[in-house]
């Protein structure tokens, strides 16, 4: 009897030994190792389109008069495609709760052509100008806060991740050339010296993002998060050509789809692939004023336009992170 009290002891202390040791070596780890800051970078290739267009009704600078237009009179096109590189900081004020900040610039100045458009009455192109940029480039700073309503790591499958967060995305693009195809009724001629065209946009796009992500297969971290907003935008365009600047402000929309594959090589370092589409839409007015008098009029405040802005990109890129680990 007696050594079966000591069998049935010693088996019950082994029973919870191993129960103990589960936490460590076998079924579940929520708080494996606690990484407070971590470091991205990355570098890819951004294909884009800025699409800008005025037209309909014109309020002169009398503020009396108006002038139908077609919808739109003019357009410009401006596409980049161009290697892009982000620097990205992310800061765990909690398990839970994130501060994050990318920074992000083309990494090439001339990136794609400019192309200009003009509509005659009957909503027909009657002159195109088109060029390669000198100069064009993207700039981009977004700062957001996370918050994880789910985030465990369970040892025999890996991740799950559940959050929402705000964002705010600023983003600046500049194009500029002074080299130029004007083509006129089948006819073109080249456009050098002191023509140009240079146009400035400013984007800002606070919004909401959800998110999920799950370990799949062969240890692959899958995040895909999506987001939605309202967007201002305030552009100014400068058509040295015919000697006119405007300026204009669109109140819009916007949407963000990112898409992310990553890969733990050790407790330092992650790698990672990341696809990332960007959408800002936007109508308002511009401003038009012709800087200097010419054939088509004296210097001076033309009036008002209609105008709608767009502008759309898609982002692949390639990149690896260092956490600073605390255990």
């Amino acid at each position: 009897m007696e050594k079966l009290r000591i069998t049935i002891g010693m088996a019950l202390l082994g029973i919870m030994c191993c129960a103990h040791s589960g936490y460590a070596v076998g079924f579940y780890d929520q708080t494996p190792a606690y990484s407070p800051f971590e470091i991205e970078l990355d570098i890819g290739y951004m294909s884009g389109e800025t699409l800008l267009e005025y037209g309909d009704v014109l309020e002169l600078a009398d503020g009396i008069s108006e002038e139908l237009l077609p919808f739109p009179n003019d357009e410009l096109k401006l596409s980049f495609n161009t290697l892009f590189a982000t620097i990205r900081s992310t800061n765990r004020l909690t398990r839970n709760t994130h501060l994050i900040l990318d920074l992000g610039k083309t990494m090439q100045s001339n990136t794609g052509p400019i192309e200009q458009s003009v509509y005659d009455d009957a909503g027909e192109v009657t002159t195109v100008i088109a060029s390669d940029s000198e100069r064009n480039e993207v700039i981009r700073v977004e700062p957001k806060f996370r918050y994880y309503f789910i985030n465990s790591e369970y040892k025999e499958n890996g991740k799950k991740q559940l959050y929402m967060g705000v964002g705010y995305m600023y983003q600046d693009i500049y194009a500029f050339s002074d080299e130029f195809t004007q083509t006129t009724g089948g006819t073109s001629t080249s456009v050098t010296g002191n023509e140009w065209v240079a146009y400035h946009a400013n984007i800002q796009f606070p919004y909401i993002e959800v998110g999920f992500a799950r370990t799949v297969w062969f240890d692959t971290l899958f995040d895909i998060n999506a987001a939605a907003g309202a967007a201002t935008i305030v552009d100014r365009w400068e058509d040295g050509l015919s000697s006119l600047k405007t300026k204009g402000n669109h109140v819009g929309t916007g949407g963000l789809l990112n898409l992310k594959l990553s890969w733990e090589l050790s407790r330092h370092y992650t790698a990672f692939v990341n696809t990332r589409f960007n959408y800002v839409s936007g109508i308002g007015t511009g401003k038009q004023t012709r800087v200097t008098t010419t054939g088509d009029g004296p210097a001076g405040e033309i009036g008002d336009y209609d105008s709608r802005f767009q502008h759309v990109d898609a982002l692949f890129t390639v990149g690896f992170s260092y956490q600073f680990v605390d255990k």
